[in-house]
This record gives C-alpha cells, structure tokens and sequence, in this order.
C-alpha cells in the first residue's frame, strides 16, 4: 500500500507539501526495511528481552505513522 501512495506521488505536481509528504512515506518505508531485518528469527532472539521490546517499540512507532499517511492519503 505504501508503494501506491508514492508511485502516487510521483506523479502529482510537486509542490512543497507533496515533497514533504514523500520524504515521510519514504521514511516510513526506509524504517520498515530496516524492522525486517531486525526482526527476531531464532530462539535466541526471542529470549533476548531488550530486542523484544526494541522491536515492538518500533513497530508500534511505525504502525501509528502508516495509519498517519494512510488517513492523509484518504482524506486527500
């Protein structure tokens, strides 16, 4: 969904708004990368109590700012 909202973008006239808007979405897309590779894979992982919370910090961080740009996206 992501990807829609900013070939969307790309295609609009760029004016300050749209430029801001993109920079956020594709921060949020750069900070979805960067939790997939930090997600845990092996038992060790899961018993590692800080990189648990760590990630569901993150996650929970991300989460909130896709809902952002999806109601922005909405409302546009």
């Amino acid at each position: 969904m992501l990807e829609n909202i900013l070939n969307k973008l790309y295609r609009t006239k760029e004016t300050p708004e749209i430029l801001l808007f993109r920079q956020k979405v594709e921060s949020i897309a750069a900070k979805l990368e960067y939790l997939k590779s930090m997600e845990p894979q092996t038992d060790e992982d899961y018993l590692n109590i800080p990189l648990i919370v760590q990630y569901a910090k993150l996650t929970t961080e991300i989460n909130l700012e896709i809902a952002e740009i999806y109601i922005a996206d909405v409302l546009e």
